[in-house]
């Protein structure tokens, strides 16, 4: 399903972006490897939260790697991408599942719509990430959750992946940036409710999560991504902001 597009330059060049990388990015973001190392994220928020029934929005949902996760939890699923591409391999991989080629600037879902909102996408909303996130608590229901993991504004590594960001274009649009969460107590106090933060992500982000980014075959990652992720989590529980490549946080609707 497409909603009639009013887009600014800068979302249609993200279109343009997914809708070229679209079959590369979903074979490696989808893979299994990736997919483990995406479920053992989001079980840190939500391991203890009953999804059973609940409707999700899958926002920025790219070919549905975070509908694998809720759909395996028992939620009801939609999806939302701005590219063409991506929500073709949505559909033909969740069938079962409405999936919508628009922005998440600009819906038309009813206000408070939704359960559960989930992304890994808000920096890829620069300069509109505030916008974003007007219209989600809009959709999201009150005490609804959502959800977002992004690469983390706080890191000593977010100067080299600035850096990478100029010296790669084929993986980095120029608006892309990292997220700072302290934005959500300075703006977004009134509306969100942070109920959980978790900063993380060193061997098996880079390396597993991300190999597409760096050019890693699969056949190779399938070797080595179990023990990867092993040392992470441990990792992880020691792991201060500081050196953390993402943070993720779980808010709550308020009004």
């Amino acid at each position: 399903m497409k909603k009639k597009e009013n887009l600014t330059d800068i979302e249609v060049t993200q279109k343009s972006y997914y809708n070229n990388i679209a079959e590369l990015y979903d074979k490696h973001y989808a893979s299994p490897y990736a997919l483990e190392y995406r479920h053992w994220v989001y079980d840190m928020v939500f391991n203890n939260m009953e999804l059973k029934g609940k409707l999700a929005l899958d926002a920025m949902c790219g070919g549905g790697e975070a509908t694998t996760y809720l759909l395996k939890r028992g939620a009801k699923v939609v999806g939302l991408d701005i590219s063409e591409e991506c929500c073709k391999i949505y559909q033909q991989k969740f069938p079962q599942n409405k999936v919508i080629c628009a922005s998440i600037l600009n819906t038309d879902f009813k206000d408070n719509y939704f359960d559960i909102i989930i992304t890994d996408s808000l920096h890829h909303l620069h300069p509109n990430v505030e916008k974003g996130l007007i219209e989600i608590h809009r959709i999201l229901k009150p005490d609804g959750y959502f959800c977002c993991w992004e690469p983390n504004y706080k890191s000593l590594f977010d100067l080299l992946r600035r850096l990478w960001y100029k010296t790669d274009p084929k993986f980095f649009e120029q608006n892309e940036q990292s997220i700072d969460i302290s934005l959500f107590k300075r703006k977004f106090n009134n509306k969100f409710e942070i109920i959980k933060t978790v900063y993380g992500g060193n061997i098996a982000y880079l390396l597993v999560n991300s190999s597409m980014i760096f050019r890693i075959p699969l056949n190779i990652v399938k070797y080595y991504y179990k023990p990867l992720i092993f040392i992470e989590k441990i990792l992880t529980n020691i792991q201060p902001a500081i050196f953390s490549l993402f943070v993720l946080c779980l808010l709550k609707k308020i009004d």
